[in-house]
């Protein structure tokens, strides 16, 4: 918080000189200016620290209507067609739909995606993809007693499988910890030195991971 000097203006005519005193005063606190969000970002919850919030997606579940999705959160900072292995989930899937002859010999099924991103904070994204104009899965923001592996299976118990995925971005080579409850049709995604980055759903008791 900013500190902002005061000074006071008296006329030296008062003490018999023809000119002006500035006599500085106490100094006092100016108000911070409240945080200003993009009205888009106030209907998507975006909390005053510029974070996305995960109360705002809660409602987000397989099989919601992308309607209430639009209807609920406004417009997406990407909205794209895409396809993807038929019955398999891709966290990952592309903005540019890629066919089966580059993506994998499986057939493959067409799917439109959801992207919410912060203005502040541009690298954290929600994403929802749909199937058939309902939610098929999504990765949304993570709750605030679910930021760290421990405090999942405190809440859940120590009952996920977990799978490694490394992804390369350039020449960086990712790896992010996937933590299924394939019953309950929940996920997290956990990305080392940064704890749970991600709270995914999905269609419960179905098998539905790449590669699977």
């Amino acid at each position: 918080m900013k500190r902002l000097d005061i000074v006071t203006v008296v006329p030296l005519a008062v003490l018999g000189i023809g000119s002006l005193l500035f006599v500085p005063t106490a100094g006092v606190r100016a108000a911070e200016p409240t945080p200003k969000v993009r009205p888009a970002e106030a209907k998507l919850g975006v909390q005053p620290d510029g974070h996305l919030s995960p109360a705002a997606f809660d409602f987000v579940k397989p099989g919601a209507a992308r309607s209430e999705v639009d209807s609920r959160l406004g417009e997406p900072y990407v909205s794209s067609s895409s396809v993807v292995v038929k019955g398999e989930i891709d966290l990952f899937v592309d903005e540019m739909p890629t066919g089966p002859s580059t993506r994998a010999p499986q057939p493959t099924e067409d799917v439109h995606y959801y992207e919410y991103r912060p203005r502040a904070h541009s690298s954290e994204f929600a994403r929802i993809v749909f199937r058939q104009d309902k939610v098929w899965y999504a990765m949304l923001p993570p709750r605030p007693s679910e930021r760290i592996r421990e405090q999942i299976f405190s809440r859940y118990g120590n009952v996920f499988e977990e799978e490694r995925i490394h992804r390369r971005s350039g020449h960086i080579l990712m790896v992010e910890v996937i933590l299924w409850l394939e019953k309950q049709g929940l996920g997290f995604v956990e990305k080392p030195g940064r704890g749970i980055t991600h709270r995914i759903v999905f269609p419960p008791g179905s098998d539905l991971r790449q590669g699977r």
